[in-house]
């Protein structure tokens, strides 16, 4: 659950979460965005927001919450790219 911002979910677990796993792979996944685009490759992220990782609680893993995450994660998702083929349009 890598991203390009800090967004943690809730909690003592959330905030244990985010710096000793999300925190390292969004690092790794930084610099791999960053190599793909140096080679002129456009890039659109799309990562857990805020709302989904509220709705997925501190533990990511528990099955009773993913539809909640899902169904906020379709919205982010479609925000996401929306914005991107936006910003393409417009340039």
């Amino acid at each position: 659950m890598a991203g390009l911002d800090d967004v943690h979910g809730p909690g003592v677990g959330g905030r244990l979460e985010a710096t000793l796993l999300r925190r390292p792979m969004s690092a790794v996944l930084t610099q791999e965005v960053a190599r793909v685009r140096a080679r002129g490759t456009r890039v659109v992220v799309v990562s857990p927001t805020a709302p989904e990782m509220v709705q997925l609680g501190a533990n990511f893993m528990r099955r009773g919450r993913r539809g909640k995450a899902f169904a906020a994660a379709r919205h982010s998702t479609v925000a996401t790219v929306a914005a991107a083929l936006a910003q393409d349009a417009s340039a």
